[in-house]
């Protein structure tokens, strides 16, 4: 850099006096002076000539590139490639937004009718008056200032997980329950958006209360938690709704009064049936195909709108971009991909503190001919065809990668059935490997479709 510099100044010192050359003798000291100067040294005699001369007398880098003399303009051309080059390893993160303080907090107004034009009585930083129990209490008092920060944001996240506050009680219940939610379907609190008057009220308010106390003795970790809930044995129970014949022993499964009583499940008599979300389908087809790549961070899959309304990932992304974990796909309001928009993938424009589920044709029918779902149907048969040598094992091999079991005898039955009957098709235009191959891909799209695969039980 040194270099460079030092090859340009005297270039740029001619072409300067050259054009101060036009300046007026008795100013021309002055003017230079200004120009030279630091804004902030600069007088108001100086600020006036450097106003008025300055576009005139700057030196731009065309002017000085032209003035170079061939054995310059060669060195120039040296160091200028050797920069190119150097900025060409640079590692590049980006846009980081983030935000700071940038100085004194200003003063907060109430707005008379809202208007910022007529403020009106000044409003001190607080708490919520609602969460406190006096108006004492709601006024930050204790947040530490320094030079670089107000100290208020650590003040209320203090204030919001303090254990024996009533908001460290209200923030350490809502947690709880989207937890419940994410692992039951529903929360405790139906309403997890709402926990107010006009909100749902909790099927278990006493364990509600047990698990935020729990919570916060476990120092707000959330995979204690997470474990706790998953041991219980409401977690760990069937989906299935048993018959009094086939019921289990026990005095909650001797009759069939459950189902009259409580018909909706909300005291969580068997485990509630939940489909995977949308985002878990997708990655749950890439691993069963083994193309999944679990890679952190970088920069998201880009995706691609047809003529036809269809959105998928866009052809020119490598294989390793396409296959990553869907939480990697570009999301734009509206804009997302159409075999997550199949399964109830939420819009962008409203907050989503839940996710709904439906069971409709169009999801089948995704499944049945998406070229992405095809395209991982033959990888996972590729993957079978590497991990199994018989047709039997295959199978079961299938069977395991997808569903997590080994068939039933009526389930192997079928599936030699389809591989036969499709081989049969596929024989009259592609040798015996090609179409053993293309049966096994329509087994393996098939036990995509299952509802077990689909579904949590």
């Amino acid at each position: 850099k040194g270099s460079v510099s030092e090859l340009r100044r005297p270039y740029e010192d001619r072409l300067l006096e050259a054009k101060l050359a036009g300046v007026p003798e008795p100013i021309r000291a002055d003017t230079k002076l200004a120009i030279q100067s630091a804004p902030e040294n600069r007088n108001e005699v100086l600020k006036y000539l450097a106003d008025k001369f300055g576009k005139m007398l700057k030196v731009s880098p065309e002017e000085v590139s032209a003035a170079l003399s061939p054995e310059d303009k060669a060195s120039w051309d040296k160091f200028d490639a050797e920069i190119a080059a150097l900025n060409s390893g640079r590692r590049s993160w980006g846009t980081i937004q983030a935000v700071y303080d940038v100085g004194p907090p200003p003063a907060t107004y109430l707005l008379r009718r809202g208007d910022l034009d007529r403020p009106g009585a000044q409003v001190p930083p607080g708490y919520l008056r609602v969460l406190c129990d006096s108006a004492e209490q709601s006024t930050i008092a204790d947040a530490e200032a320094s030079a670089i920060t107000s100290g208020r944001r650590l003040a209320f996240a203090r204030w919001l997980t303090q254990p024996d506050s009533t908001a460290g009680g209200l923030v350490s219940r809502v947690y709880v329950n989207r937890v419940w939610q994410a692992l039951f379907g529903q929360g405790i609190v139906a309403t997890s958006d709402n926990f107010g008057n006009s909100g749902a009220r909790p099927t278990h308010p006493e364990l509600l209360d047990w698990l935020a106390v729990e919570f916060q003795s476990n120092g707000w970790r959330i995979k204690p938690l997470v474990k706790q809930i998953m041991l219980s044995s409401v977690y760990r129970q069937a989906s299935r709704r048993e018959s009094p014949s086939t019921a289990s022993a026990g005095p909650h499964r001797a009759t069939a009064e459950p189902e009259s009583v409580d018909p909706g499940n909300e005291l969580l008599w068997h485990m509630p049936l939940r489909q995977q979300e949308s985002e878990c389908v997708r990655d749950a087809i890439l691993c069963a195909s083994g193309q999944l790549q679990q890679g952190l961070g970088g920069p998201p899959t880009p995706l691609d709108g047809r003529a036809d309304g269809a959105v998928m990932v866009k052809k020119d992304a490598t294989a390793s971009a396409a296959a990553r974990r869907s939480m990697y796909l570009v999301s734009r309001r509206r804009y997302n991909l159409s075999l997550l928009e199949a399964f109830d993938q939420p819009e962008l424009t409203s907050n989503c503190t839940r996710r709904t589920s439906s069971a409709v044709v169009s999801q089948s029918l995704t499944l049945l001919n998406d070229d992405f779902v095809l395209e991982q149907a033959r990888a996972f048969a590729s993957r079978i065809e590497r991990e199994a040598e018989n047709t039997n094992d295959r199978i079961v091999r299938a069977f395991q990668i997808a569903l997590s079991r080994k068939p039933l005898p009526s389930e192997t039955s079928w599936a030699h059935e389809l591989l036969d009957h499709q081989a049969e098709r596929y024989l009259k235009t592609a040798p015996p490997p090609e179409a053993a191959h293309q049966a096994l891909s329509h087994l393996c799209q098939m036990l995509f479709n299952t509802s077990e695969f689909l579904y949590i039980p």
